[in-house]
């Protein structure tokens, strides 16, 4: 049965991560049994509300007055667009700082609307449902590589996940711990590659052997897409679906690296905040695809809060 598309009710979804906070709006519907999602706004913001949990394990008052400003704006935004329930979920930063009751309980107060702290598992499942809908329904083994600002969720599944892993390896909890010169110091880059390599080098998922499909959610693979194709806005009809090849994301982490985080800036499509930690996350997707032996990753805009939505 399909859903009348004048009658499709409006959700909105914001995910708030350890670095950027992500807004979808969408008609939910329903085709041949399926849930499919009419995009009707989407926005990202750079808040960093992770900001030094590495090394402190709390989270900054600062950043969490920023992200809760960022959400406030985005809740107003979903209802201008007709959002009759708004879902806010909270990932990696917010399941480990010790103060996340703090955040959690802001937003709370201020917006009026609750959070969900999600479980790895949890966030794994969403990042796998977004990503899958972008795909094809033909099947086959696919792998999907979430790299955020705290954590790494890895998923294999074919039209549902089967096994998924979530890494405490993230771009800016690495640089956090890793990292302190600008540009990267030489000996620092090559061991936190190494680290990487480590935390991937024991994880076992249900695959038969390489995946048929892998792709790459969240904000790092798609600012690697508008930097490949040289987008100074993002624009997701361009970027869903592009292909990096694996070496491809290999030389382009140790090109980043040898930069200045001034000039990271200055590089079309890469926001301020997200230019200190963009070779990290880099570098964690080009360490996935090689461990599992990936000749390519392809870029999905759908991720965790399209799952969200889908769930």
């Amino acid at each position: 049965m399909e859903t009348d598309p004048r009658t499709a009710p409006v959700r909105a979804a914001i995910d708030v991560g350890t670095n950027s906070v992500l807004l979808l709006v969408a008609a939910v519907k329903s085709e041949d049994g399926r849930k499919q999602l009419e995009v009707l706004d989407e926005a990202e913001r750079v808040t960093r509300l992770g900001e030094g949990v590495a090394r402190t394990g709390m989270l900054n008052p600062v950043a969490i007055q920023r992200t809760v400003a960022a959400i406030k704006d985005f809740v107003e935004r979903a209802r201008e667009r007709g959002a009759e329930e708004i879902t806010i979920v909270a990932t990696n930063a917010a399941r480990v700082a010790r103060n996340a009751k703090d955040f959690v309980s802001t937003v709370e107060t201020e917006v009026g609307v609750p959070v969900r702290v999600l479980s790895g598992e949890e966030e794994a499942a969403a990042a796998f449902r977004g990503a899958r809908l972008g795909l094809d329904q033909s099947g086959g083994e696919v792998l999907v590589i979430d790299v955020g600002g705290g954590s790494t969720e890895l998923v294999v599944g074919d039209n549902q996940p089967r096994g998924w892993v979530s890494l405490e390896i993230g771009a800016v909890r690495l640089s956090e711990q890793l990292l302190g010169a600008d540009p990267y110091d030489t000996e620092e880059w090559r061991e936190l590659r190494a680290a990487v390599r480590r935390s991937l080098a024991d994880v076992e998922l249900p695959l038969s052997g390489p995946p048929d499909v892998t792709v790459g959610v969240g904000g790092t693979i798609t600012t690697v897409g508008m930097l490949k194709l040289g987008l100074k806005e993002y624009d997701a009809q361009a970027l869903h679906g592009l292909v990096l090849e694996a070496e491809e994301l290999d030389s382009l982490a140790e090109r980043l690296a040898r930069m200045t985080v001034a000039e990271r800036r200055s590089l079309p499509g890469v926001p301020a905040l997200r230019a200190d930690v963009l070779p990290v996350g880099v570098a964690i997707f080009a360490e996935a695809v090689r461990r599992f032996e990936s000749q390519h990753l392809r870029v999905s805009t759908f991720g965790i809060r399209h799952g969200i939505l889908l769930g």
